[in-house]
């Protein structure tokens, strides 16, 4: 199935299989993240986007599960004042939310994200407010699916 819950795996089967990925970031305390998964993820168009069109990588920003001692490290943070900080990346959690955090500028889930296997983007991340309607939602995948397949087009 098309559905990682880590991003490294879901990029490499991206590549492989020359798809477009949906980048959730999510949270399991997330309540609004469970409102979308049961009320716009459920729409058949959503469901069949999700499925056939897009490698989804659902990334829990929460997650509790230590990494091993070789994946830990401690990397600096440019807080908004400026000052620099050290962060100590010890979680999955931490990992992914670092990643939210540092490459788009968000810490708000859900954040999903629309990117080629090369990891350019096909759209503006959305959140909670927008993605929280199957129409919208639908168009939204339909968006970035069509800015892939531009992106693919030998002719472009």
């Amino acid at each position: 199935k098309n559905i990682f819950h880590n991003y490294e795996e879901g990029l490499n089967y991206a590549k492989e299989n020359n798809k477009p990925l949906m980048i959730d970031f999510t949270g399991w305390a997330c309540v609004n993240c469970r409102k979308i998964e049961d009320d716009v993820w459920v729409d058949v168009a959503v469901q069949r986007l999700l499925n056939s069109e897009y490698v989804v990588i659902s990334l829990y920003v929460d997650e509790k599960t230590p990494l091993s001692e070789d994946q830990q490290e401690i990397i600096d943070i440019t807080t908004r004042d400026g000052t620099i900080k050290k962060k100590k990346i010890r979680r999955i959690g931490d990992k992914w939310s670092t990643l939210q955090s540092l490459t788009f500028a968000n810490n708000t889930q859900p954040l999903h994200v629309l990117m080629t296997p090369d990891e350019r983007l096909l759209g503006h991340p959305v959140g909670y407010n927008y993605a929280r309607n199957p129409n919208n939602y639908v168009n939204y995948l339909e968006c970035g699916l069509n800015a892939f397949n531009s992106l693919n087009d030998p002719e472009n």
